[in-house]
């Protein structure tokens, strides 16, 4: 039977779904103009999306229309992750949508009429009629549902299957792009007797072939990261005291120029004048103190870097090679953005106060300089190394050998892993030995304990106020309101009243709900503070950890406890009931599980449409960083402190797809039983998707950690959840059989045993195909796009500014359609490699090929559906966010797709020049003109300058600081 809480749930439903649908409505609705009417700026869209298309007042007005429209290219200019993150969202959208199509059409009609009228008369309200619970015992209709159950699994597995080839290939073009990462290995957790760089070489000496550099991480990196932050901390004050200077100069100026044109018979006004400016000349000259001595504190900062770089003896000779701080990126990365001004160094641009103001730093740099001198000489036999490093190669194919060769017998010491992106990296962590990388994991694993004790009896108490109070706050609410004298209690026959009962059922459930999705939205920050225990060398790796974080903490604390073991907790106190385990068994689980699933439908359902219908309308307002805009507007007074801190909030991946996975797993579990959940999780989504590419698109920047660096496989994780979902799905429904006991229940429970184990067979085939491509890089030339079953139209990989990154040609077109076949009819003779989609044949005339290419891209269904992308699923614009920081004329990081010729396909692990010559007995012609080709573009191929400046990239960045920092003041 249904307990209080549920039933107060379902009586609540209606009012529940009707208010929150027509809240997100008002939102979508007044939102344009909210854009426009409120004063504080760039809250609602600080950032501008690369639109080649002037927006238009329609895209204005129905921007969630405009969102969906945009192309996969567009939201490549937001980072890898986001690209196929949208491509996840297609897939999801169209199963849902199936299963959402299914439901209305099937499930609902047979589970609401599919039994007799005097069957379970006594339900609260006609919602539950619409679950599996409203067919009688024996009841043959339960045929239906076990089909429906074989039918989700294959679609379910369909899509699983689909999306893990698609990241594989785009994973792959992400890990053969010409950028530092990729030519990088992370070794860490070195042994405690390698302390020296001598000692790190002699273990490398059999693999030696193919690594340039060797970067050890500073064995006192600790100390050089807090040296950097204050550094960092120091070079802001720098920037905001110049900024308030020429703001001086400028007032100055002015003022100036207005003393002199005032009449002499003013002279009062006149002196007032000169007055204020005078208080003006003051304060500029207590600002220059105060630059001066922030620069005194730099040098400070500068000369205990030095001196811990003497100490230990660190190598930085190829830092004083580098022409500029960042270095710069490989030439062939740089062409990708030669739209884009040059990169400009963040250092060197830096203007400093005059010498007139400066004579004490002068005085002192002689001493300076001396001291550096020393330092710089000091000779010591052994480079002391902390208990990570560096390895630099010559090529990516050579770092992906390096990556997977064994080193030594214990594989964790050392360990090896391709790098991430340099501003990804955790200083502070990568260098941490292993005893204090265990401390730090029990005290981990201790408040992970406290944080779900106290979160388990947090929820508990507020389930428990709700039973105890909620009749009592419903007849307060009625009798409060009431002002056309109702009736609580009895059927209302006005409007007036109706709406009156109905809100007094649903404000007592929307006020806890609201607390409990409260108490949901500061679970990520407990846990990311948490995380940081485990002390992960890059963000990337901490993202995934914190997304498999939320989303672990989530499916339990609601869903499994409720549903499974619901008397693990203690209603009454909110506390754990030890004595649970000792009647537990899995005949109980069963049983708790098969009549929970129908019981706490309305439950779950209400909490669904609370945390996930109405949270991206409120996310949409954006409330918080309005409040926070409003406050730094009065509170920062200069201008590029208020400028960064607005505009530069990066989107939060690990929090929404752990929300979006907890949420998909949800609507899973009630799949069957209550079939209602499928509609309310295809319109949630649809919601979520629409907020989610808004706030891409407008209003977040894209992060570091979305340029999917080999570190990086959340959208493994994610897509890992649809099987967890289906797993949870096929249970339930077994689960709920079992208590039936009737004769169909034993079908049914076998048909799901069956389902299941098609599932996990599927899963591990899929896995132990793709387990590899996910994370090392393929060294062939071949790639099997023929597993890539559900594919739009691919058509040319061409694409115009001028009509928003489509393609250039038209399906319908064809005159567009000859075009093709004489491009790919060229491409023939010119044996230039092609797209997997183009038709290449020996001795094909152009209408003949113009007839396949028309056969080829003959659009289907799903290609309708997304004619607006128009490409290849296995060929995915690839894009990289640009390492130094730098930013647009409007605020945003940069980030481009790159071109073909970006991404080598092909790469030889020789570092000489010699001429390779290609026998015609190993190779085709085909072949032949092909690696030729290669080698005639030997350019391309990074040199020794690139792979200097990539080591200079993974060098500390305290001791770039010194080093630079030495220039700038003799620059004076």
């Amino acid at each position: 039977m249904p307990t209080n809480t549920e039933q107060t749930y379902e009586l609540a439903f209606t009012s529940t779904l009707i208010f929150n649908v027509v809240f997100s409505f008002v939102v979508f609705a007044i939102f344009p103009y909210l854009r426009k009417l409120l004063l504080v700026p760039g809250v609602f869209a600080p950032q501008k999306h690369m639109y080649k298309k002037p927006t238009t007042r329609r895209n204005y007005y129905f921007w969630f229309i405009d969102v969906f429209s945009q192309p996969i290219s567009v939201y490549s200019t937001r980072g890898n992750l986001t690209t196929i993150y949208i491509i996840f969202q297609y897939l999801i959208l169209m199963l849902y949508g199936i299963m959402a199509l299914i439901s209305i059409t099937i499930l609902i009609p047979v589970y609401y009429y599919g039994t007799d009228t005097s069957w379970k008369t006594h339900y609260l309200t006609d919602w539950s009629r619409l679950s599996i619970g409203h067919l009688e015992k024996d009841s043959v209709m339960h045929i239906v549902p076990i089909i429906i159950i074989c039918i989700f699994t294959y679609f379910a597995m369909f899509v699983y299957e689909q999306f893990t080839i698609i990241y594989a290939f785009f994973r792959q073009k992400c890990m053969k792009r010409v950028i530092p990462e990729n030519y990088v290995v992370l070794l860490q957790n070195l042994p405690v007797d390698v302390d020296t760089k001598e000692k790190l070489e002699n273990i490398l000496l059999n693999i030696k072939n193919g690594i340039r550099y060797i970067v050890p991480i500073p064995k006192q990196s600790g100390k050089l990261t807090k040296i950097l932050k204050q550094l960092q901390s120091l070079f802001d004050q720098l920037k905001q005291g110049q900024q308030m200077m020429e703001d001086f100069n400028a007032n100055q100026a002015y003022r100036s120029a207005v003393v002199k044109l005032i009449p002499q018979h003013q002279k009062v006004k006149k002196a007032l004048k000169q007055k204020k400016a005078d208080k003006l000349k003051r304060k500029e000259y207590k600002q220059i103190q105060k630059v001066s001595n922030v620069m005194f504190k730099i040098r400070s900062c500068y000369q205990e870097i030095l001196k811990i770089k003497a100490v230990d003896n660190i190598e930085i000779e190829h830092l004083k090679q580098i022409l500029s701080i960042p270095p710069p990126l490989p030439e062939m990365l740089i062409n990708a953005f030669d739209l884009l001004p040059d990169s400009t160094q963040m250092i060197p641009q830096i203007r400093y106060p005059s010498n007139k103001y400066l004579h004490n730093i002068q005085q002192n740099h002689q001493d300076y300089q001396q001291q550096n001198i020393m330092l710089e000489h000091t000779e010591q036999q052994q480079h002391h190394i902390g208990h990570a490093a560096f390895i630099i190669c010559q090529s990516q194919a050579i770092a992906a050998e390096k990556y997977t060769t064994l080193i030594a017998q214990n594989s964790q010491k050392p360990k090896a892993m391709l790098a991430s992106n340099s501003q990804e990296i955790i200083w502070e962590n990568v260098a941490t030995n292993d005893k204090k990388r265990k401390w730090s994991y029990y005290q981990y694993i201790f408040w992970l304990i406290v944080l779900f004790i106290a979160y388990v009896y947090g929820q508990a108490q507020l389930n428990k106020l709700l039973i105890d109070t909620s009749l009592k706050l419903q007849k307060q609410i009625f009798q409060t309101l009431n002002f056309s004298g109702c009736i609580q209690g009895l059927v209302q026959t006005s409007i007036q009243c109706s709406i009156l009962e109905s809100f007094s059922k649903f404000l007592p459930t929307f006020i806890t709900s609201f607390i409990i999705a409260f108490l949901m939205a500061l679970l990520p920050q407990f846990l990311k503070l948490i995380a940081r225990l485990l002390r992960y060398p890059s963000t990337s790796q901490a993202n995934d950890k914190l997304f498999n974080l939320n989303f672990a903490f989530l499916i339990i604390i609601q869903g499994i406890i409720q549903v499974a073991i619901p008397e693990l907790i203690n209603a009454q106190t909110g506390a754990i009931d030890f004595s649970f385990f000792k009647e537990f068994s899995i005949t109980t689980l069963f049983r708790n599980l098969g009549s929970n699933i129908v019981n706490l439908q309305f439950t779950f359902i209400t909490f669904i449409i609370t945390n996930y219908f109405t949270s991206p309308a409120f996310s949409l307002l954006n409330i918080y960083y309005l409040l926070s805009a409003t406050i730094n507007k009065m509170k920062l007074t200069n201008y590029l402190e208020y400028n960064v801190k607005l505009r530069f909030i990066t989107f939060n991946f690990p929090k929404q797809l752990a929300y979006l996975a907890h949420m998909l797993v949800l609507g899973y579990i009630f799949a069957i039983v209550s079939p209602i959940t499928n509609i309310i999780i295809f319109v949630t989504y649809i919601m979520m998707v629409t907020i989610d590419r808004y706030m891409i698109l407008y209003v977040r920047i894209p992060d570091v950690s979305a340029d999917l660096s080999a570190q990086s496989n959340m959208l493994v994780n994610v897509i890992g959840a649809i099987f967890i979902g289906l797993f949870f799905m096929i249970f339930s429904t077994c689960c709920y059989f079992f208590v039936q006991e009737s004769n169909l229940s034993y079908l049914g429970i076998a048909v799901c045993i069956i389902s299941l184990i098609f599932a996990v067979t599927k899963k591990i085939l899929i896995d132990k195909a793709f387990k590899r491509a996910l994370t090392e890089m393929t060294r062939g030339n071949y790639d099997e796009t023929v597993g890539v079953k559900l594919n739009p139209a691919h058509i040319d990989s061409e694409y115009t500014e001028d009509d928003n990154y489509l393609s250039r040609y038209d399906l319908n077109n064809s005159d567009h359609l000859n075009q093709l076949a004489i491009k790919y009819h060229l491409m023939q003779k010119q044996v230039i490699p092609v797209p997997s989609s183009a038709i290449i044949e020996e001795n094909l005339s152009a209408q003949d090929l113009q007839l396949k290419l028309k056969k080829r891209i003959k659009q289907r269904v799903f290609d309708k559906i997304l004619k607006k992308m128009y490409l290849d699923l296995t060929d995915l614009p690839v894009s990289i966010i640009r390492y130094d920081d730098i930013r647009d004329d409007e605020g945003e990081r940069i980030c481009r797709p790159l071109l073909p010729e970006h991404i080598k396909t092909v790469e030889f692990d020789t570092t000489s020049d010699e001429v390779i010559i290609l026998e015609d007995k190993i190779f085709s012609k085909t072949q032949e003109d092909l690696f030729k080709n290669v080698f005639n573009n030997r350019s391309k191929k990074l040199g020794q300058e690139d792979l200097m400046n990539i080591a200079a990239h993974y060098t500390h960045p305290s001791l770039q600081f010194a080093i630079y920092g030495e220039q700038i003041v003799k620059q004076q």
